[in-house]
């Protein structure tokens, strides 16, 4: 319930929310109630009379903007919020927002809201995703410890064990909200613990392991992904241009194999980037690997983005070896690797195809095609 109606005199003085189309919501003390209108006054010292009722009705397109709301306000009682927002002593719009604010101020950017898991992008590297983080949440129940990605890994990862049933993770939010970063991390954690408690288990048969884990190459084939599915917007300079559904296959507490599906990617980018974006992180990498390949002669690519060579700390030279390495690690061969570098060069020359005339079977050759 994002507003309240029940307010009468005997709340004068008590503390409110009152939405605000700027901030969300404002901090408020209830001034007076009279009418069906709460009077209420903010920290800042604006004044603000708030119609019950308005709220309720059809919006109007007559009004500039929506009316306010206005809500109970329970100030947080620890340091570091809620870490289960089921435990708010009221649970609202407001309330969610001021908790998760609270906490994302104190870099705790994981908030439980019952089974679900509220993820912040700090915009920065917290250290928080070590091993020993993973040695912690690993055999744990779920709730022992504050919220991570880590434990709704674990918490898949133990049910799988213990059920022998499929289990699924869903992670969505909007661009740069990080759910191409959560699944890395989700994905690694994953990997690490099924190899440990795979490679224990072989010690207790009498077995060994050795080598490159299918798990290892799972995580290490991530660059791939991201070279050829992600780039810069507006937003965001990492944005995943696709939807994916990635398939872990298990048995008992090993991983066997993975595979992945990918969905409506955003081919236009290929041929079409806004000022300020980029096509995929492929190209850049091609082309700072190769002297022949000018991105910004090409039609394709020449109004994009052609000034940043760093994309997250890794520049686009360093992206594109790390995106080869991981073909390699997949097991592409130097010969397909080679032919694929080809075929990217030739789709950025495409765009420089021009015809002569009305004759659509005669090509103008240039100096670029």
């Amino acid at each position: 319930m994002n507003h309240s109606t029940a307010w009468s005199s005997n709340d004068v003085g008590g503390l409110c929310w009152v939405s605000d189309p700027a901030q969300a919501y404002i901090e408020a003390r209830v001034e007076s109630v009279s009418g069906g209108v709460v009077t209420a006054k903010a920290a800042d010292g604006r004044t603000f009379a708030v119609d019950l009722q308005l709220p309720l009705q059809p919006p109007s397109r007559k009004q500039k903007e929506p009316p306010r709301r206005i809500l109970q306000r329970v100030p947080l009682t620890t340091n570091n919020g809620v870490e289960n927002m089921d435990n708010l002593q009221t649970l609202h719009e407001a309330a969610i927002l001021d908790n998760i604010q609270h906490r994302f101020r104190m870099d705790l950017i994981y908030t439980n809201t019952g089974p679900i898991l509220i993820a912040m992008n700090p915009f920065k590297w917290l250290p928080i995703y070590g091993d020993d983080v993973i040695s912690r949440y690993h055999g744990r129940p779920y709730g022992a410890l504050p919220p991570h990605c880590f434990q709704e890994a674990e918490d898949a990862f133990a049910s799988l064990q213990k059920t022998r049933r499929n289990q699924a993770i869903v992670i969505c939010g909007e661009s740069g909200a990080g759910k191409t970063e959560t699944t890395k991390l989700m994905l690694h954690y994953l990997a690490v613990v099924s190899k440990r408690t795979s490679t224990r288990d072989a010690k207790l048969k009498g077995g060994c392991s050795g080598g490159t884990t299918i798990a290892e190459r799972m995580v290490a084939s991530n660059p791939l992904l991201e070279a050829f599915g992600n780039a810069k917007t507006l937003r965001n300079d990492n944005s995943s241009r696709f939807g994916k559904f990635t398939r872990l296959r298990f048995r008992g507490a090993a991983l066997l194999g993975s595979d992945c599906e990918t969905y409506l990617l955003e081919k236009s980018r290929v041929v079409h980037q806004a000022p300020g974006e980029r096509t995929y992180h492929c190209m850049y990498g091609l082309a700072a690997h190769s002297s022949s390949l000018d991105l910004s002669k090409m039609r394709y690519t020449r109004d994009g983005d052609l000034e940043t060579r760093e994309i997250e700390g890794v520049d686009d030279k360093d992206r594109h070896l790390a995106a080869w390495a991981a073909l390699g690690t997949c097991g592409v061969d130097e010969v397909a690797r080679n032919a694929l570098a080809g075929g990217l060069e030739a789709v950025a020359r495409l765009g420089q195809v021009a015809f002569r005339g009305d004759d659509a079977a005669v090509v103008e050759v240039g100096p670029d095609l």
